[in-house]
């Protein structure tokens, strides 16, 4: 065996290696819990496995008709470029499939003209590798559009799919040129085996990356969103927090912080049962949320508490924002056992910028909230309306 055939093996074997190892590490992704992601996987894993299947039927010349050699390598490229296109619409949770598709018909066509060009005229090769490599590099780019046109923002997985495309793409277009230059077959098969290591390699590191990025977000997520609300959790507020308070005293700007704790909630919870408490609970955060601004902080404190945040906004703001708060929370209605209820909130409001600390602040709001509980509750207090020490937490202030 020539020292040319022994690097061309080699190159085929890399192939081999690399689409196997890259469809193992995508089958591992931890994104069970995802169908739409699960079903992209699978088209991604048929791409390695397409790209594995397409080389081998093209070393097989060797050993089966040259035509029906060329009609597979065909089949398994033009598929395994629909595969990366049709994994794209899965990401982003558009149940498109193949079987079902179109581009059933292209996959049909193309190995079938690309058999004709070879069997009528061998010399034509040229012409058909620019036909070949134009009709996957068409797939391969609208594969890039459809991912850019469905993702709702330029994030780091868009531009990574981006990449793997564009130079997969460009080591195909410089096949035929190499060719065209040297005009050696087995050059060209060296060259088109380097450049398919090349394509898988970065294709997978791409695709991977991706998944592994979103995965990272989730868990980003995760740990900074209460499970049950939606809105932040007391680790993310705190966080949050400090890094306004240090901004508003640099800038002389007002910062008031709120704390909203449910009232009788126990209540809700013995009478209708945890699952409607948990509705209540949903509601209410719902009804935070939507009157607050863009750049307020709303999250869940603990049990039935709820903080909120509200930046450029003294007192006397606080006291508008929370009020339409608490006229929000007890016009909610529920309905459990057959029984309609409602349920009413208080408010304590405390200025930050009055405080030398967080802790400090949240204290005298959480005081605040008592007293509006100690007055008839469904009603908001601020810091600078009572003078006495917070009480003892009783169980009728639960």
């Amino acid at each position: 065996m020539t020292d040319i055939n022994v690097a061309i093996s080699i190159y085929l074997i890399m192939l081999f290696i690399n689409s196997i190892i890259a469809g193992l590490f995508l089958y591992i992704v931890p994104l069970s819990d995802n169908a739409s992601a699960r079903v992209s996987i699978r088209y991604y894993l048929l791409y390695f496995l397409f790209v594995a299947l397409g080389f081998s039927s093209y070393v097989a010349r060797t050993f089966i008709d040259f035509n029906v050699s060329v009609f597979l390598n065909n089949l398994f490229f033009i598929s395994a470029a629909y595969c990366v296109l049709f994994g794209s619409y899965w990401r982003f949770n558009v149940r498109r499939h193949l079987y079902r598709h179109v581009a059933l018909i292209h996959i049909g066509i193309f190995p079938i003209i690309q058999t004709i060009l070879s069997s009528n005229n061998a010399d034509l090769i040229i012409a058909r590798l620019i036909f070949s490599y134009a009709n996957i590099s068409l797939v391969y780019f609208y594969a890039i559009y459809v991912y850019n046109k469905l993702s709702r923002e330029n994030n780091q997985p868009v531009i990574l799919i981006n990449i793997g495309v564009v130079t997969a793409v460009l080591c195909f277009l410089a096949v035929p040129v190499v060719y065209y230059v040297s005009e050696d077959a087995t050059v060209f098969a060296s060259m088109l085996l380097l450049m398919q290591n090349i394509v898988t390699m970065v294709l997978f590191g791409c695709i991977f990356s991706s998944f592994m990025f979103e995965i990272i977000q989730r868990y980003k997520t995760i740990s900074v969103i209460d499970d049950l609300t939606g809105l932040y959790n007391r680790r993310s507020f705190m966080e949050q927090t400090s890094k306004l308070l240090k901004a508003a005293k640099r800038h002389h700007s007002p910062l008031c912080v709120a704390i909203c704790d449910i009232d009788f909630f126990k209540s809700v919870n013995d009478k209708y049962g945890h699952l409607v408490g948990d509705v209540a609970l949903q509601e209410c955060a719902k009804s935070l949320k939507n009157n607050t601004r863009d750049h307020d902080v709303v999250a869940r404190f603990g049990g039935e508490e709820f903080v909120i945040l509200l930046p450029q906004t003294d007192l006397s703001g606080a006291k508008v924002i929370t009020n339409r708060m608490c006229e929000c929370i007890a016009g909610l209605q529920f309905k459990a056992n057959k029984q309609k209820f409602q349920i009413t909130a208080s408010f304590g409001l405390a200025s930050l910028t009055q405080h030398k600390n967080l802790e400090s602040a949240l204290k005298s709001a959480d005081n605040a909230m008592y007293f509006a509980k100690e007055n008839g509750r469904n009603q908001v207090r601020s810091e600078d309306e009572f003078m006495q020490p917070k009480p003892e937490p009783e169980d009728e202030l639960s």
